[in-house]
């Protein structure tokens, strides 16, 4: 924790410099694999048949699994946004 005031001049060990660059390196790496992986995020418009009543086969299994994992309100969401998410 830092108890620095406004204005004042505080000294940062070369070790602490070194591990907060490490650190930010780290979570800048981490932050562009989470974006690649949203860039071919295509919406849930394509999830359409998996949230279909008369779903069967894979599309079944796949909605009964975004059923599993997501909460009843991000569900419901994700059903809302397939009639204008392409």
């Amino acid at each position: 924790m830092c108890l620095a005031v406004p204005g004042e001049i505080i000294e940062i060990s070369g070790e602490a410099l070194a591990r907060t660059a490490v650190n930010y390196a780290g979570r800048a790496t981490l932050y562009q694999e989470r974006l690649a992986a949203l860039r071919g995020w295509a919406g849930w418009g394509p999830m359409a048949p998996a949230f279909s009543s008369r779903r069967s086969g894979a599309w079944r299994e796949i909605g009964e699994r975004l059923e599993w994992l997501l909460p009843p309100d991000q569900l419901r969401e994700a059903q809302q946004a397939t009639p204008n998410a392409f």
